[in-house]
């Protein structure tokens, strides 16, 4: 037994030494362990927004989507929750002037903007929020005053670049407003919004394969089916001004079908000069829905009368060249007192339809921001009526606002 244990021995201290190394070991690893109470505690944490910041990026959401009406209700939930900054009361204040001002309240906006800036005189997105709501409610000398002194301060707001060319557009200096759009699409490239005025402005001018290709591009870029809509609406109009009835069929008829789209085309053909062929198109309205029988037929009559009234010479002119970049038109013509605009006549007003009072209303697409100008603010070389859409298009003032 003695033995037995001598033998034992070796074998037990092998063990040992083997267990005492094991545990020096562990002890070494259990040194480079982590800690929770350490390890969470210097780690990055997850951002949680709170209500605010969550009601905010919808009512940021609402507003890219042109859903103006759900953007208010968030809105205006922040404003009276009276939580947050300074700074974020503010963004939620002009958030709200915007959505009123997208929404065609131009009375509420132009308040909520006045007030705005009376106390923010000298912020740039105040100044251009207010500009562009005096430009919707036709005091188009007040909103030039205010554009030239943003674009003094800050000369590379292409919101603003791109007003001061609608501006000029209505003024009937089409080559001044294709400097400005210019020099907005040098500042937001490929912006549907800069496109499709451009391509108006070159409308304006009756340089219609310029317009086609400018409203081609600014279809390509559009970021939203509304967008795509209000730009192919004008590109169809276009196509029929410049007497390619067959494609203004073809793009409008993605857009508008039956009695709605004939009705159009008779107006396309009337500014084309062929009030006979419009009328061969309201027939056609007037065969397929018999609730388009006195609205087409006075229609009609409306084009007919704009027609004796317009002596528009429609010879294609020369594309204009637009001023250097670092010379762009003054804006003197845009402050001179002015008379008020005479309210140009309206298509006929029917149930399944909202007129616009310009052939062409001014459409708003920005980056951020977007909606359409009022038509007082809209282009209108002749008193024709304006197509019957869903929406009325035309240039646009804008997120692509």
């Amino acid at each position: 037994m003695h033995g037995r244990m001598k033998k034992l021995a070796p074998a037990l201290l092998l063990s040992t030494a083997l267990s005492l190394s094991a545990c020096s070991q562990m002890g070494y690893m259990g040194n480079q362990l982590f800690n929770p109470d350490t390890t969470f505690a210097a780690a990055g944490q997850p951002t949680i927004k709170g209500i605010n910041d969550t009601q905010e990026d919808m009512a940021k959401e609402a507003m890219q989507n042109g859903d103006f009406g759900r953007a208010a209700q968030f809105y205006q939930q922040l404003i009276g929750s009276e939580k947050g900054t300074p700074e974020q009361q503010l963004r939620y204040k002009l958030g709200m002037a915007e959505a009123a001002r997208r929404l065609g309240d131009t009375e509420a906006a132009l308040r909520m903007y006045q007030d705005l800036h009376s106390k923010q005189p000298a912020n740039m997105d105040v100044s251009e929020g207010l500009g562009l709501t005096l430009m919707a409610s036709g005091k188009i000398s007040d909103a030039g005053q205010l554009f030239s002194e943003v674009i003094e301060k800050e000369p590379k707001r292409w919101r603003t670049l791109n007003a001061l060319g609608i501006l000029f557009v209505t003024k009937n200096m089409t080559p001044e407003a294709t400097a400005y759009f210019t020099e907005a699409n040098n500042q937001s490239p490929d912006n549907p919004a800069v496109l499709n005025n451009a391509g108006l402005a070159f409308a304006v001018d009756r340089n219609f394969p310029r317009a086609i290709e400018a409203l081609q591009h600014a279809s390509r870029a559009s970021k939203s089916p509304l967008q795509r809509k209000q730009v192919e609406l004008n590109l169809a109009l276009i196509y029929g001004v410049s007497g390619d009835f067959d494609t203004a069929r073809d793009v409008a008829g993605k857009h508008l079908e039956g009695p709605a789209l004939e009705n159009n085309l008779g107006l396309y053909a009337h500014l084309a000069k062929d009030d006979a062929l419009a009328k061969s198109y309201l027939n056609m309205a007037l065969t397929q829905s018999p609730t388009y029988y006195e609205r087409a037929w006075e229609n009609l009559d409306a084009l007919n009368n704009a027609g004796r009234s317009d002596s528009t010479d429609a010879t294609p002119k020369a594309e204009p060249k637009p001023a250097a970049r670092a010379a762009l038109p003054k804006t003197d013509a845009l402050v001179a007192p002015e008379p008020a605009p005479a309210k140009p006549k309206k298509w006929k007003r029917g149930s399944k339809s909202r007129a616009a009072a310009t052939e062409s209303s001014p459409v708003e697409v920005e980056p951020a921001i977007s909606q359409p100008v009022t038509p007082d603010a809209a282009p209108a070389p002749s008193a024709a009526p304006a197509p019957v859409t869903d929406k009325p298009a035309g240039l646009i003032v804008g997120p692509s606002e």
